[in-house]
């Protein structure tokens, strides 16, 4: 991404303890955030009372204008990283 400003993507719950996946931008020196998601960029699908209500991210990889994001779902199930693209 060159010279774009350093991205984070992070797991964040709320009082509920969702979990969610979100992101920020920092500006090029780290010392403050210039931009944040409003809303989650990752939220699992719809899950019956006795499943969690889980996403985690796992990891984040560049490939050239593309972020391929790793994650799982529900974590009472094996961990299934997904790539979801993102540019």
């Amino acid at each position: 991404m060159g010279d774009d400003p350093p991205v984070m993507f992070y797991n964040g719950a709320d009082a509920g303890t969702r979990w969610r996946i979100g992101w920020l931008v920092f500006a090029e020196t780290y010392s403050r955030v210039i931009e944040r998601c409003s809303e989650p960029l990752v939220v699992p699908p719809p899950h019956r009372e006795s499943e969690s209500d889980i996403a985690f991210v796992a990891s984040a990889v560049e490939d050239g204008d593309t972020i391929a994001l790793y994650y799982h779902v529900a974590d009472q199930y094996p961990p299934d990283a997904r790539p979801a693209h993102h540019s």
